[in-house]
């Protein structure tokens, strides 16, 4: 027999079929080409791509888009430092909208100052 009301269940699993379906078919986000290219000491630009870094060196943006090479993350152990009471205390104020708090934590994660360096955080903050 057939019933036109739709379980809760049912329809969660509907809902997480066609998710995974929307995200196995939509494309992957990709950057455009930068604003500008500051490649820096041994980085040459790649027009429309962005820099070709020396070994110690990766490819990254800048707050303005522009295209940098920054120094490579160090190794990460999954069981690095504890983060640091400051650390925290600077990444709360960049929540609460703090522009100098928020360039205090990515100064501390770019240098892995009291935390495992994470080039990629600190580039969100």
């Amino acid at each position: 027999m057939y019933s036109r009301a739709v379980s809760s269940r049912a329809l969660a699993l509907i809902t997480m079929i066609v998710a995974a379906a929307v995200v196995a078919v939509e494309p992957r986000a990709r950057a455009g080409p930068p604003s500008g290219y500051r490649c820096g000491e041994g980085g040459t630009p790649v027009a429309g791509k962005g820099c070709q870094c020396a070994k110690d060196k990766v490819a990254a943006r800048d707050a303005d888009d522009n295209a940098i090479c920054v120094r490579a993350p160090g190794p990460v152990h999954p069981s690095g430092p504890a983060p640091s009471r400051k650390l925290a205390q600077h990444e709360a104020r960049c929540r609460a909208g703090t522009a100098a708090d928020c360039t205090l934590a990515a100064q501390m994660y770019a240098r892995g100052d009291t935390v495992t360096r994470d080039a990629g955080k600190a580039l969100a903050l």
